[in-house]
């Protein structure tokens, strides 16, 4: 080939579309790189982020990779920059940090999108602004939705310290009631004891007839019996049966000669 004709198809070649193959995958690859993005920024843990954060890195560097045959270079620095960022999104160790530099990667992915729409190798009209619109409006609703979350939460943990405080406060008043029960118990169950012997003995110094309690109750109780009555009740349950003692040696002795 003669230097002229070389000259010729170097000039022509200046003049030529790149490859327009080339700048479709690259369209393609970023913007499946930025619906992973999308999706990162939905993720409730640094686990989840991280996994969508790698699927965009491997959709971002086949763009990138694109990208060199495609001669856009606003998209070129943009995929740059969005390999940085989602290179530090998966070094970081915590939710937080990770989801800014996945949220820096999402802006800078946008721009690859948005640059190779500029430069009008593939026609295509991005559609990056309206769905923006929608992911915010879905960050806005999910935001809410996790206050609300976490007030109830808040209304949850204050319900159950009220009910541990609760529960608290009525074992003390059972156990409170149950040794003033128990206290009723030994005083009275020893006083019936030693009416019983009395009642006894005035019977038997009066030759009269022994008193028979064998269908009376017992005067003796269970603290399983004390445990579910009243403090009142107790004390009724020793004053009737001091009544009965008592009714029944007025009974033996109006009967004795």
């Amino acid at each position: 080939m003669s230097t002229t004709t070389t000259l010729i198809v170097a000039v022509f070649s200046m003049f030529m579309p790149k490859d327009i193959s080339d700048c479709e995958a690259a369209y393609q690859n970023a913007t499946s790189g930025y619906q992973h993005l999308k999706k990162s920024m939905q993720a409730n843990n640094l686990d989840h982020i991280k996994l969508y954060a790698d699927r965009a890195i491997s959709a971002i560097e086949k763009a990138d990779s694109a990208l060199k045959n495609c001669g856009c270079t606003a998209a070129e620095d943009a995929s740059y920059t969005t390999l940085d960022h989602l290179s530090k999104a998966l070094e970081k160790e915590t939710f937080e940090r990770s989801r800014y530099h996945a949220s820096k990667a999402k802006v800078s992915a946008q721009l690859i999108i948005t640059s190779l729409d500029v430069c009008g190798e593939n026609g295509l009209l991005s559609t990056i602004d309206e769905e923006e619109e929608t992911l915010l409006s879905q960050e806005e609703a999910l935001l809410a939705q996790q206050k609300r979350l976490l007030e109830e939460q808040k209304k949850l943990e204050e319900q159950i310290r009220k009910q541990k405080e609760l529960q608290q406060r009525l074992a003390s008043e059972k156990k409170e009631k149950l040794a003033q029960q128990l206290a009723i118990k030994s005083e009275a169950e020893a006083s019936l004891s030693e009416l019983k012997t009395a009642i006894s003995n005035v019977t038997k110094s009066l030759e009269c007839s022994t008193v028979d309690y064998s269908d009376l109750s017992p005067f003796t109780r269970s603290e399983e019996a004390l445990e579910a009555e009243t403090v009142q009740a107790t004390r009724l349950f020793y004053a009737q049966r001091t009544e009965e003692m008592v009714q029944r040696l007025l009974e033996t002795l109006e009967k004795c000669e």
